[in-house]
């Protein structure tokens, strides 16, 4: 029988991507690995220790919400000087009170969050202006970020009367502009 090895440094996080998937740790040690080989690829370190981690669309970024609800990204692709290529870099963007965050599963540079109630999409990390909602994040494709209103379900599910009517559906600035343009 083999001798038991306890593991001091637990994951607290997994994120996937079409590619590759990374593994967070408690101590801030974040293990990528390659798909479909499951081959470890790279190691680096957080300056915090993750809670939640989402993957791009294109596995080259991933953001990290930490203990304390603060959301980070991390670059795969950037080198920092003094530093290996491939190494990446932790960027210093940083946003307080963040409880969930989502990527758009066709472009790689927009991501939706929400932050206390309000929600943001952010473009490259620059923020849009909020819309107030009480939903949890589930889908971002084509520049509509979609919700469920999941504490409406839970408050009262038998008197659900139209499951439909618990999704709600956010437009990007750039789908709303667009559409103000084509009427206009």
């Amino acid at each position: 029988m083999k001798p038991q090895i306890e593991c001091t440094d637990t994951i607290t996080s997994i994120a996937a991507g079409p590619d590759s998937f990374i593994v967070g740790r408690q101590s801030g040690k974040v293990m990528k690995y390659t798909l479909p080989y499951i081959q470890l690829e790279n190691q680096f370190m957080l300056r915090c220790r993750p809670q939640q981690m989402q993957m791009n669309s294109d596995s080259t970024k991933f953001s990290i919400i930490d203990i304390n609800g603060i959301l980070s990204f991390y670059d795969l692709k950037a080198t920092p000087e003094g530093s290996a290529p491939g190494q990446g870099t932790h960027l210093a963007t940083e946003r307080k009170e963040v409880w969930s965050i989502i990527w758009s599963s066709d472009n790689p540079s927009l991501c939706a969050l929400m932050e206390k109630n309000r929600l943001f999409v952010l473009r490259d990390f620059e923020p849009e202006e909020p819309v107030l909602s009480a939903g949890y994040l589930c889908d971002f494709t084509d520049l509509e970020v979609k919700a469920v209103l999941l504490d409406d379900v839970l408050k009262d599910p038998e008197e659900i009367k139209n499951i439909k009517d618990m999704f709600v559906e956010y437009e990007a600035k750039s789908l709303r502009e667009t559409r103000e343009m084509l009427t206009t």
